[in-house]
This record gives C-alpha cells, structure tokens and sequence, in this order.
C-alpha cells in the first residue's frame, strides 16, 4: 500500500512543487513503478485469452473517453521550463497510459471474475432446484407406485378378497336397513388412495326395477372415508317406517286408505303394510298367499315391546328387515361343477358353476330366517364401513336379541295393481299402510 509522504510528494510532483533534485527522484521511483507494473501486465496478459469476448466491449469503451495528448505537459509551471522538464515530460506521458491500462485491466479483471462467480452461483442454484424437484417428484411416484401395488395387495384384488368382502357388506347393509331398496352392479376400484364402490341403487314397483339413486363410498383400509347417494328424484325420498303392534295408527292410516283409493285403476304402487301382531316368516308370507300382488321386503322386531313403543326411539324409524329374494352369500354356494383349461405354458382359464338354496314363494321360513342372521353376521364386524350404508344401527344390540328371541315379522313392503292393494283394507292383519311410488301400469301377472 502506498505510504502517506510518497504520495503527498507525488502530489507536489503533478502540481509542480518540487526541486529538480526531487522531481529526479520521483520520476526515477515511477520508472521502477511502470517496470514493475510491465512485469505484472505480462503476467496477467496470460489470462487475457478467456475474456476476449469482454476485452473487447472494454477496448470499445476506452475508445470513446478522451484520448491523452502525449506532448501536453501536466501544467502549465511544466510548460514554462521545456528543457529542465523534458525528461519528465517524456516519462511521465509513458507512466499515465501505462498506469491507466493496468489500473483499468486490473479492475476488469476483478469484475469479470465476479461475472463469472455470479454465473456460476445460478447455475448451481438452478442445478440445486432442478435436483430437488427431480427428488420431490420422483419420490411422489415412488409412492404412488408404492401405495398401489399395496392396496392392490391389501384389498385382495380377486376371489374372496376384502374388495369382494367390502362390497357384500354394503350391498347387504342397505338391503337391510332400506324396504325395498337394492344396491345393484355394485362396481369397485382400487388406486393409491384406497377402495372405490359405486353402483346404483333400485327399487321395485310392479314389475319394474326403478333406478332410483347412484351410490358411491370410499374406503381407505377398513373405513369408509367418504360417501354420497345422488338422488335421481326431486327430492330426497323418506325413510318407510312400518309401525309395532299396539301402537295407534287411527288416523294416519285411513289419510293413507283414502289416498290410495282415490288413485285410477291401471297403475301400480308400493305399499308398507304394519301387521296387528307379530308372525313368524312362513305365517306372514302365507297372509299373500293367492294375491295379485308380490311381496319385498319383510319387517323384523329388533327389540323389546318398550323399546319399539318408546316415543322418539330410533327402532321407528330406523327399521331393519330382509328382502323378499334371499342375499345369498359365498358361503351359500354349493359347487356343482369346475374345470380348468391350460393355455400356452404359464397361463390357464377356469370355470366354475355354483347353486343355493331352493326356497318357496311362501314358505321356506327356516333358510330365509338363516340367510338373515348370516347377513347380520357378516355385516356385525365391520363398523368402520358400516358409516357409510348405515350410520345410526347397533347391530350387536339387533342380531343379539334376535338370536335370543327368533325373527318376528310385524310388517310386509308389497306392490301390485292400486286396486289390489286396496282390497287389503279390509283384511284384519293390515293394521296400517303407508304408500310410496305410484306408477303406470306394468303389471305381469
């Protein structure tokens, strides 16, 4: 670093203040100087070959600034002494240039280094970037992958694996738990996020299965994440409620008589017929017995007599009952035949036909009552899925009773021909009816 006093002289120097025996001296210090920076110049000049590109923009730049006069003294005290001050006039015009270019080159050289250090932080910082989203996305498939083939493996994708299970369990729940309502081409999926089951939801009136609602749940392991029922209907259809025996029923049911008979011959309708008293399945089958109309769903006592006349209790209206038309499950299956065919060297076809039970159109009480308590059992373990088809139902509490007390029927869901239906008002067992769909006639005897 340059010492205060050398460059206070070089300042008398350039301002003409010094005796020829000192500006001697200076001149003779700057002539080492210039060498010195020569000596540098040379060195760094080696460098120079990479930053040609720059050098040049730099070579344009200097080219516009005012150029040095060579033979310009410094001032004019230099001017006034040509001859004691000519060898100082010709160093010291060689110095400045000299000085200005390394000076320049120098600095020139610091900012393209920082140039260059600047690009090369970008660039690493784009490469850090570019490296961690390539991780974060690649880890996201990874587990994507991950998670599929899991679930596949989970849910069992085949023959009685947890998807075939799943699925029976919410086809049976709502059949259980909804007069006259089935959940039919209950289709499924699995993808990493779980199980998906849709189907439609039907019911029958006359003779016709009626689409009445899509379904849909999602099921991560054993529970039902989300569910949904889209309504095909204006509104949301109520929940058929059939009433105990004993319970007063006067005015509601003549309202519903009356409606009834008010509607024109050549349509059909669905019909939630309460008994006078609890039958067992064979007896309340054999009540339509030789009517024109078919029976669907049957109404079974799930508690005590206090717990069904309670005022405000749940078994009202969240009834539970079977189906006309057995749920057959796989454990009902009897296998009749099954073959197996080879194709090619690692692949083969099967085949295999099945059949169940046989029951009667009024009778066959036993195997009925059996295919209920069975449904029951199979539905009992899972309460995670149970959420979705049937929130508010304790099926421990249900199928414990029944077992203990045996399947009382205290209410019929049929449908045929209105004037059919109405005949049934002057049976003694009809102690009350509730109407639901009404529709056009489509009657097959």
């Amino acid at each position: 670093m340059m010492s205060d006093p050398f460059r206070q002289k070089l300042q008398d120097y350039y301002d003409g203040k010094l005796s020829d025996e000192q500006r001697a001296e200076v001149e003779q210090e700057l002539n080492k100087l210039e060498q010195y920076q020569q000596y540098v110049g040379e060195q760094l000049d080696r460098d120079e070959q990479q930053y040609m590109g720059e050098q040049t923009d730099l070579d344009e730049q200097h080219s516009t600034e005012r150029p040095v006069n060579q033979d310009e003294p410094l001032n004019g005290n230099h001017a006034q002494q040509p001859d004691k001050d000519h060898s100082a006039s010709a160093a010291f015009p060689k110095l400045k240039p000299a000085f200005m270019r390394r000076y320049g080159q120098l600095y020139t050289d610091e900012r393209m280094d920082q140039k260059k250090v600047r690009r090369i932080m970008r660039r690493s910082k784009w490469r850090s970037r570019s490296g961690t989203a390539g991780i974060v996305i690649g880890a996201f498939f990874a587990f994507i992958f991950v998670c599929s083939i899991f679930n596949i493996i989970y849910y069992g994708i085949g023959e009685n694996g947890r998807l075939d299970t799943y699925r029976d369990v919410i086809r049976s729940a709502i059949a259980v738990t909804q007069p006259n309502v089935s959940l039919d081409s209950a289709g499924a999926n699995v993808d990493p996020t779980g199980l998906h089951i849709k189907g439609a939801m039907e019911k029958q009136i006359g003779s016709s299965q009626v689409k009445i609602a899509d379904y849909s749940v999602d099921i991560t392991f054993n529970f039902a994440r989300t569910y949904n029922t889209d309504w095909l209907t204006e509104s949301t259809p109520s929940r058929m409620s059939f009433q105990p025996p004993g319970s007063d029923v006067s005015n509601d049911s003549a309202a519903a008589w009356e409606r009834l008979g008010h509607l024109p011959e050549g349509t059909v309708v669905e019909a939630f017929i309460s008994f006078d008293k609890y039958y067992s399945t064979d007896q309340a089958l054999q009540l339509f017995k030789g009517r024109n109309m078919k029976p669907l769903w049957l109404a079974v006592r799930p508690g005590t007599d206090s717990d069904m006349n309670e005022s405000g209790s749940s078994m009202l209206s969240n009834v539970i009952g079977f189906p006309y038309e057995p749920l057959w499950h796989d454990s009902d299956q009897t296998l009749l035949h099954h073959s197996e065919e080879k194709i090619g060297w690692f692949s083969r076809t099967s085949s295999s036909s099945y059949s169940y039970p046989t029951v009667q159109d009024y009778g066959s009480g036993d195997i009925r009552n059996k295919n209920f308590l069975d449904t029951l059992h199979l539905i009992q373990p899972y309460k995670g899925i149970l959420r979705a088809p049937a929130p508010f139902y304790d099926f421990d509490r249900i199928t414990r009773y029944i077992e203990q007390n045996g399947v009382q029927i205290y209410g019929m869901a049929v449908t045929g021909p209105t004037k059919e239906v109405l005949k049934l008002k002057n049976e003694a067992f009809a102690h009350r009816i509730e109407l639901g769909e009404v529709r056009l006639w489509n009657w097959e005897d």
